[in-house]
């Protein structure tokens, strides 16, 4: 039921939005990008608003994007073209700015500083739920999730980081998940290939992330630096 009622309301305000010029689409986005900004203090309150944002953020990309390829399929019986267009940039303007969101690094850090310290369960839930929400994207803007905008390699990092994850099982299988979504929808024979294209952007951030590794340390590194069998 709370997908349908996701599913409508992003078609109809989207279309508002489009045909009418009414910013109703986007006040949608802003409040779910808004329940993704960390608090000064994270909470279980600020976990469950933070995922359920993220399904109501996925739920919108997936219908959205396939109600786009509804409309362009019905060509000049469809709303007009200025319409399809305006509605278009609308949603692949909202979903840059949802990955943006989901994809910065203290969002991802306050996720496992929770995990590793209470609620270790809603954390994972969350994590889940926000890879899987970039898998969603990606299907919404198919090519252009990789070839328009430039936060597939930032995108990237969290999915490998998270499908190395041995502590949360269940957050590697929806990393898996996404990865296999990304790859898919943004036209790559393989996950392989996938990386491969990117390899450059991928070497290039573990050179950086490497260089800052005493001020950006990986939330899953121990503090100390030492490996976890005492060594």
């Amino acid at each position: 039921a709370a997908a349908m009622i996701c599913a409508a309301l992003a078609a109809a305000s989207l279309l508002a939005q489009a045909s009418d010029r009414v910013p109703v689409f986007d006040f949608v986005v802003r409040h779910c990008t808004s329940c993704l900004e960390l608090p000064d203090a994270a909470s279980h309150a600020w976990c469950l608003r933070a995922m359920s944002s993220c399904a109501m953020a996925a739920e919108v990309g997936a219908s959205c994007g396939g109600e786009e390829g509804r409309m362009a399929g019905h060509g000049t019986h469809g709303a007009p073209e200025a319409v399809q267009e305006r509605r278009r940039e609308s949603l692949h303007s909202a979903i840059a700015l949802l990955v943006e969101e989901l994809t910065q690094e203290g969002l991802w850090a306050e996720i496992s500083k929770m995990g590793a310290h209470a609620g270790a369960s809603r954390c994972s839930q969350l994590a889940c739920v926000s890879l899987e929400s970039l898998g969603a994207f990606a299907a919404a803007l198919g090519r252009d999730f990789a070839d328009r905008y430039d936060f597939l390699p930032q995108a990237l990092f969290i999915l490998l980081d998270r499908l190395g994850d041995e502590m949360d099982p269940r957050s590697a299988r929806s990393a898996d998940l996404a990865l296999r979504c990304v790859c898919h929808h943004c036209g790559h024979e393989s996950v392989s290939s996938l990386l491969y294209d990117n390899s450059d952007y991928l070497v290039d951030g573990l050179v950086l992330r490497l260089m800052h590794l005493d001020v950006q340390r990986s939330p899953h590194l121990p503090e100390n630096g030492e490996m976890s069998d005492g060594r």
